[in-house]
């Protein structure tokens, strides 16, 4: 994940959205560098007529683009949750040392989106039930083993799955105990999801994300 100190946001403005605001739209020229001081956010892909939800981004991840880098965004950033962010506008990026430092963050996003797709690539050969786990035990990892909102919806969108489908597998996963939810609040008993996957996609999922394989 693309971490970096304050330092670099002095100039920035901060920002404040709701869950589920739209922070920036898939092919458009972001406004500027995000850092995300709390929250975290949704990256959203188009696949022909469905949305398709690729990752949550943490807290202190950075993502965008300056105007120099004249790319446009991979994905719709969406709110997972309540976010505070740090928006350094490609206008105030005055400097060619400035400019320079956040063409080496472009290189470091080129890095998490290739990890991003190595994911991908490895969730694909999982079962959707697979699918569903490894998305509500990465969330959990994320928020240190807090409760986390998440709806059977956003399931559904990172899974791939019909809303009643992914309602059926956390009924069951509830009645196995692996997982606990009420009111959209989730908690997830880890080791207990980790038994649904072999040795061979452990190790995959250890070297993918944190969670403890």
């Amino acid at each position: 994940m693309i971490e970096h100190s304050d330092a670099l946001f002095l100039n920035s403005e901060t920002l404040f959205f709701s869950r589920n605001q739209i922070i920036e739209k898939i092919h458009q020229k972001p406004k500027g560098v995000y850092l995300i001081k709390s929250g975290s956010v949704k990256q959203l892909i188009i696949v022909g007529d469905k949305i398709h939800l690729r990752g949550v981004l943490p807290p202190k991840t950075i993502f965008g683009h300056p105007s120099i880098a004249n790319q446009t965004n991979s994905f719709t950033y969406k709110c997972f949750t309540d976010v505070e962010i740090k928006l350094l506008l490609s206008s105030n990026l005055t400097s060619l040392a400035e400019q320079q430092r956040l063409m080496l963050f472009n290189d470091g996003l080129y890095k998490e989106n290739k990890l991003l797709i190595q994911k991908i690539m490895v969730l694909q050969n999982f079962s959707i039930d697979q699918r569903i786990i490894f998305f509500l035990s990465e969330l959990h990892e994320m928020t240190e083993g807090r409760p986390v909102k998440v709806t059977r919806r956003e399931v559904a969108e990172y899974a791939g799955c019909s809303v009643e489908y992914a309602f059926r597998t956390i009924s069951k996963l509830k009645k196995n105990g692996i997982l606990y939810m009420k009111d959209n609040l989730l908690k997830v008993h880890v080791e207990k999801a980790m038994t649904s996957f072999n040795q061979k996609d452990l190790k995959l999922i250890k070297q993918l994300t944190s969670i403890p394989a």
